[in-house]
Formats: structure tokens, sequence, C-alpha cells
């Protein structure tokens, strides 16, 4: 039996618009990028080479093209998560467009096409078709964007975010924040604590089941959680969490959340009988956090920023031990930022940085261990790519 935290959190959200120690950052070639391909033909069924296909979309910052080979295949091998628009054009036929594709973070999508030849209309557009599903991969999990993780109650933590996928069974829930400052065990289809941790194509994971550096929740654009059925990037069985970072654009953009969490929300479950063996619940003293970001033009259709500082604390009794004598206290303190440069119409430069503290005054405290036996932990990590 634990005491339960009646989570009435005092959250302020001002969404503005949202933006679509020892280093732990190792630069392993872990893909973060999805795929789009499909097969052109015409009204007659047969395939047409030497089509022009360009995908649009803001987190191109522009455009890509790519054209249909001799069996009328196209393919676009690495694309950021993002809405596309996607056209096709070949003299004397009609251009047909698709809008509206949506790609999630190593999802690959079949979009392909039929070519009218051309005639009074010389344009197709396809706005309300059925949406597009990828058929190409074997994982089982969920995607969620920003605007999931922003309004979704959750610890606001990857550990979070990987609760949330199909196959993953928790081995502690989240109570009102109480776990925001642990890395929850888990297993994955019966695999137990391994896991592969990827922000930004770098693999922060720690030994096999956890990941050397708390991340800034609310800087993540999109992330991605599967508990099986991994490409070959993923060199372990069990779940693996891939995300990507906010970046700024040619609108300045930009998010502010507070949340405030005293213990007099907190309410009590444990009965007569469990209190009598000494157990009182870990319930929270104090919980709160504020994260803001901003993203933007340093030089519109060149140069964009993203940065972001984000506070955490948490207050938490420990059973055995009078909160009048002590508590667990985790402070953290992170700042991300991440910077886009258009070098030229077919180059993008992109550079990303995380750095992170972490305090823990009362490390180790527990029933059995003292407060004048426990540590003070102070770790300084940061991450970053380019």
């Amino acid at each position: 039996m634990q005491r339960v935290c009646q989570r009435i959190a005092i959250g302020v959200s001002l969404v503005l618009m949202m933006l679509g120690g020892p280093s732990t950052g190792r630069a392993l070639a872990q893909n973060i990028t999805s795929h789009l391909t499909g097969t052109v033909k015409d009204a007659q069924g047969a395939v047409l080479p030497g089509v022009t296909v360009t995908a649009t979309s803001p987190a191109l910052i522009g455009s890509q093209t790519a054209v249909t080979e001799t069996n009328g295949a196209y393919r676009f091998p690495s694309l950021p998560p993002g809405t596309y628009t996607v056209s096709f054009v070949l003299p004397g036929f009609q251009t047909f467009t698709r809008s509206n594709i949506v790609l999630a973070i190593n999802e690959t999508l079949t979009v392909d096409a039929e070519l009218q030849l051309a005639s009074v209309k010389e344009n197709v557009t396809v706005t309300a078709e059925a949406p597009v599903v990828d058929t190409q991969s074997t994982a089982v999990g969920s995607t969620m964007n920003t605007q999931k993780l922003i309004t979704v109650p959750t610890s606001t933590d990857l550990w979070g975010a990987l609760a949330r996928s199909p196959g993953v069974r928790m081995e502690g829930f989240d109570v009102g924040g109480s776990h925001k400052s642990e890395q929850s065990s888990y297993e994955a289809f019966g695999v137990r604590r391994q896991s592969r941790i990827v922000t930004e194509g770098v693999d922060t994971t720690e030994g096999t089941g956890g990941t050397g550096f708390y991340q800034d929740y609310y800087s993540q654009n999109e992330i991605s959680t599967s508990a099986a059925g991994q490409d070959v990037s993923m060199n372990t069985p069990g779940a693996a969490v891939i995300s990507t970072i906010k970046s700024g654009g040619n609108t300045f953009k930009g998010l502010y959340n507070l949340s405030y969490e005293p213990g007099s929300f907190v309410g009590n479950n444990v009965d007569e009988a469990t209190s009598a063996r000494g157990f009182t619940g870990l319930p929270n003293h104090l919980f709160w956090e504020g994260h803001v970001d901003l993203g933007g033009p340093i030089k519109r259709d060149k140069l964009w920023f993203f940065a972001a500082y984000n506070h955490f604390r948490i207050d938490e009794a420990i059973s055995g031990i009078p909160p009048s004598q002590a508590l667990y206290q985790g402070i953290y303190n992170n700042y991300t930022t991440k910077e886009t440069w258009k070098a030229s119409s077919k180059d993008t430069v992109i550079g990303y940085y995380q750095y992170g503290g972490l305090k823990t005054p009362n490390r180790g405290l527990s029933a059995l261990t003292r407060p004048d036996a426990s540590v003070l932990q102070e770790s300084y990590s940061w991450m970053y790519t380019g």
C-alpha cells in the first residue's frame, strides 16, 4: 500500500505555438530519420521512369527531390519527421500532388501516384485521401508529437513516455510526479531492463537498461517508443526510445510551462495494519517544475535557433525517516540549444547541445541508511551532435 497523491497539479501551460560529470553523448550511427517510397504509373498501369518527385515540408526548411527509376520506383531515404506535400511532375502528364502526409520518426510510408495525360486541366491535387499507413515497419510501439507530449499528463520524463507504449509493463507507476527523478524499471514482452535511448542520433544508454542523462522533456519535438520489432540500428532486444529536439523556424515560437504541487495535495491510503508496521509511504512534500523555450529565425530562410531552460525539484518523504528529520531531494537544471543553417539548396547543417546538472543532497536515504550516512550527489552531463 502506498500513499496516493491526488495530482491536482497547478499547471499553467501557455503554448504560444508548439515547435513543430562525464559526457554521456556517444555519437553512434543511430537512425532517427524517416523514409518515403513509392511507384508512379500512368492510367493504364504502366510504370513511369523519369518522374520528378518533390517532397516539401517545414521540417525540411525547403524540399528534397528524387527521380523515378526504370521500374517507376522512387525513394527518399532520409527525411526528418514532419508533415509533407509530395508532387509528381513529368512532361506530357498532369502534375499530381499529395498533401498532409504525416511522417513520424523511423517510419516508412509508401505513397504511390497515378499520372493522367495532360489535358485542359494540368494539375491534380489530392488532400482528402485515406491516411497513409506504414506497412514496412515491424515495430510495436507509439509515436508522440509535441502536442501529445504537452497535453497528456505524465511524469514528464522519457520513462513516462515509455509507459505509454504498447507491450511495455512498468514495475512502478508515477503518481503525481513521484517517479520524475527515477528511472522506473520495466519489461517489454518479457525482456527486462534492456533499452536503447537515442536523442538526435546520440546514444545515451547507460549499461543496458538506463540512460545517463536526465533530459528536458518539454524540449522534445517527437518521441518514438517501441517494445519489439526494431530495426538493425538497435543492437539489443527490449524497448527503444528515440526522440528529436525542437528546431527554430521563420516564425518565433515558444512554450512556457509551470507545474506546482505542495504536500497538502497528497492523500493517504495507508491502512492501520500497514501503518502499525512502520510504513508511512513515499509521499511528495514538494514538486515543482518550470520550463521556458523559444525558437525562431536568426536570418530568415537561412539560419534558425532553438533554446530552452528547465528547472525541476522534488522533495519526497522516505518511509521510516520522519520528514522533519530528512527528505529525499532531487534538484535539476537543464539547458538545451539547437541551431540550423541552410548552407545551400541541398545542404543543411544542424548543431545540437544539451547540458544537465543534478544535485541530490540525501542520496541513498532509507530506513536502514540514516541521514548522516547518506551522501551528497552532484553530477553534470552533456551531449551534443552535429
